[in-house]
């Protein structure tokens, strides 16, 4: 096309001059999304986000989009982003309060708080189960690494990860087990993976579940929270 531009005064170094001064204004948008991130989101290991109202509010719209974004890919385990509009929308609802219950986006469920907000996984956006044997490897949900322990005894056991969900939640709550920590959001409990044999609850580790029955390859099971995309810098976002 640049025949045609060349009537307009449109040459090369003009297009290259501003491509290189579009990359310089990119790469400050993105300094300025990234220190927006590093002090307003934690990221959870069991795969849920809080992001903290005020300076998202405070920060330059496009900024505060751009983060809401990545927080979004992040933990809806997306490769690209949402439509612009929809984007705005959340936002326009988180600037003006969050009223009338929470949104989802991005295969996220989003709940506002008075100080921060829950960014967790939508249940019903949750990839299928992934089947595992001992000393095998999976990826659940493209968020989680899973693993069984080599030398566990399987029997003829078939063995699946899935998210825990209100059942897994139900048979926990039986077990009169307490999740280890308190900053875990109720709504993200579900959502977490979990170990099953069938119908049957076997691990939940960020829930602290392990079942009395066939414990030996309950306590064999692991998991890392390890998405797709992830937040930067990934040191200063971890959980303490």
């Amino acid at each position: 096309a640049m025949g045609g531009f060349a009537d307009l005064g449109i040459c090369a170094e003009r297009v290259a001059a501003t491509a290189h001064r579009m990359q310089r204004a990119r790469a400050a948008l993105e300094h300025a999304t990234n220190e927006l991130l590093r002090t307003s989101v934690r990221l959870d290991p069991a795969g849920f986000a809080r992001v903290l109202r005020e300076p998202v509010a405070a920060a330059p719209e496009e900024i505060a989009l751009r983060a809401l974004s990545r927080v979004l890919m992040t933990i809806g385990a997306r490769e690209y982003p949402a439509r612009m509009q929809r984007l705005e929308n959340l936002y326009g609802w988180l600037m003006q309060g969050a009223k009338g219950g929470g949104r989802t986006l991005s295969g996220c469920r989003v709940v506002a708080g008075p100080v921060d907000v829950i960014v967790a996984r939508e249940p019903a956006a949750i990839g299928p189960e992934v089947r595992l044997q001992a000393g095998e490897r999976g990826y659940w949900d493209s968020r989680f690494h899973v693993r069984l322990a080599d030398g566990v005894e399987c029997g003829r056991l078939s063995l699946a990860v899935r998210e825990v969900a209100a059942d897994g939640v139900r048979q926990i709550m039986q077990a009169n087990v307490k999740p280890p920590y308190n900053a875990m959001p109720r709504m993200a409990y579900r959502t977490t993976p979990g170990l099953w044999c069938g119908d049957q609850l076997l691990a939940a580790p960020f829930l602290g579940f392990i079942s009395s029955d066939q414990r030996e390859v309950a306590c064999g099971f692991s998991t890392t929270f390890a998405p797709i995309l992830q937040l930067a810098p990934i040191s200063a976002l971890a959980r303490s």
